[in-house]
């Protein structure tokens, strides 16, 4: 049986798919802002506003509330000594083999995890602090900033696995597989998390967010006219974002040029 919530998530992707078209067009390369740089930070200071408190590990928070400035400042090293640390201490938390542990932000989503995993598994649900998904977020984060895709991706993997609900993770390994030149699969981790974005209902910048996320890799596949009507989408969730502004300016002036 799947979880009511999930389920929902399932079917919204099948659903808001069509968003995009499926007939493609001559390619034309994207010269654009770097998306997981522009958005991050306001990702990260998005999910905390609406973060509930809840889980074991809580008190872990505040040792890594500084690392997001030391990313700005580039002092990786510094940042990732932290974030480690902070991992290690929740792994020491959750080493329990007969436990199955989730990180959430939202008590609601945590309802639906228990009901799911009681009835599947059998096992005793210990909810984590949403920070252990945070660290597993800023560490891919730094990965991308790196450029090691790889271990980017493995990071947001993890997360995802402990933090099945958590749209940061689907958006920045979309912009992996953006940089790998993985467009397809860019495009549906991009519409899994603008769909768990539309569930969370108030979550207006993390859906605007993924659309962007479809638009940039639409863009790359040539595909400038569904590209538009992302990123037109996208502004009627978030109006007046400058970065989508820029990259609806940005397909004109290629379409003027002669890219169709």
């Amino acid at each position: 049986m799947i979880p009511k919530l999930v389920y929902s998530i399932l079917c919204a992707v099948l659903f808001y798919g069509t968003i995009i078209a499926e007939t493609p067009t001559n390619q034309t390369p994207a010269g654009k802002y770097d998306f997981a740089k522009d958005e991050y930070t306001k990702l990260t200071s998005h999910s905390a506003a609406i973060s509930s408190d809840a889980g074991i590990g809580r008190e872990l928070k505040d040792e890594i509330s500084t690392v997001p400035k030391l990313i700005e400042l580039r002092q990786f090293s510094e940042a990732e000594l932290i974030l480690d640390q902070v991992i290690s201490k929740f792994s020491e938390l959750m080493s329990d083999k007969q436990k199955f542990y989730v990180a959430v932000r939202l008590d609601s989503e945590y309802k639906e995890h228990l009901h799911f995993i009681r009835k599947q598994q059998k096992k005793e649900v210990i909810r984590v602090h949403i920070s252990f998904a945070d660290a597993l977020q800023l560490k891919g984060y730094i990965a991308i900033e790196e450029k090691q895709w790889e271990k980017a991706i493995k990071f947001f993997e993890t997360e995802t696995f402990y933090a099945p609900y958590e749209v940061g993770a689907l958006s920045e390994k979309g912009h992996v597989m953006i940089k790998l030149g993985k467009l397809e699969e860019a495009i549906t981790l991009y519409e899994k998390a603008y769909a768990i974005a539309l569930l969370r209902k108030n979550d207006i910048y993390e859906s605007a967010l993924a659309l962007r996320g479809i638009g940039c890799a639409l863009i790359d596949m040539g595909r400038l006219d569904e590209a538009i009507v992302v990123y037109e989408k996208s502004l009627k969730i978030e109006p007046g974002n400058p970065l989508a502004l820029h990259e609806l300016q940005y397909i004109r002036d290629k379409k003027e040029e002669g890219f169709k």
